[in-house]
């Protein structure tokens, strides 16, 4: 799987929960199997909002396909 890839079964699994995100992306490999796709959370992008994380990210298993929301504080 390459990173193409990840963002786009990431962005479904957004989607799909209905949860808000924007661009820029940026994918780090975590190891061999694993995607984390990082996309800001629409909010930061506003100068006059404090969004603590300014992120939403979702790991992407290479093997399976499966995506899942990393939680985060």
């Amino acid at each position: 799987m390459d990173r193409s890839k990840a963002i786009e079964l990431a962005t479904q699994y957004l989607i799909e929960k209905r949860i808000g995100f924007s661009e820029p992306v940026r994918v780090v490999g975590t190891d061999d199997s694993c995607w984390e796709v990082i996309f800001l959370v629409p909010l930061a992008l506003d100068p006059n909002c404090v969004v603590d994380p300014p992120d939403v990210r979702v790991m992407v298993h290479a093997d399976s396909g499966k995506a899942s929301l990393v939680l985060s504080m």
